[in-house]
């Protein structure tokens, strides 16, 4: 259900949704931050979260975080490059080997996929809230 390799987290206009299904707030705008997007509808009729506590497909499951990722890109390119863009390169770029553990990388993998799946189950509690 990817709807969009599109990770530009540029959108296409105010309140416009682009087809990874973000969309650019208009109160963001208003403050002059263009480039954050939020999440639309697409993230609360997708399958994973749908069927969330009855079975979620793997293709479901990678579906999701696919277009979250790509969500997740659109805040890297967005209020991530404004906060941790450097002259010199990337903020991370400049901690020490202390700062940056071996194990690490590991863990990162391993958190991207617990965030996606709490996203998952946060989206399908606020849907239950608005019912």
């Amino acid at each position: 259900m990817r709807m969009s390799n599109d990770t530009s987290g540029m959108g296409t206009g105010a309140g416009a949704s682009d087809e990874s299904g973000l969309q650019n707030s208009n109160a963001q705008q208003t403050n002059g931050n263009n480039n954050r997007k939020t999440p639309t509808r697409f993230f609360y009729d997708h399958p994973a979260v749908k069927n969330h506590g009855k079975g979620i497909a793997l293709q479901d499951l990678v579906s999701f975080m696919e277009s979250f990722n790509d969500y997740v890109m659109s805040r890297i390119k967005g209020v991530g490059a404004d906060q941790y863009t450097k002259s010199t390169g990337q903020l991370f770029e400049t901690f020490s080997a202390k700062e940056t553990k071996d194990e690490l990388l590991a863990e990162l993998a391993d958190a991207v996929a617990y965030i996606n799946f709490i996203a998952i189950k946060v989206i399908a509690l606020q849907i239950k809230e608005t019912e």
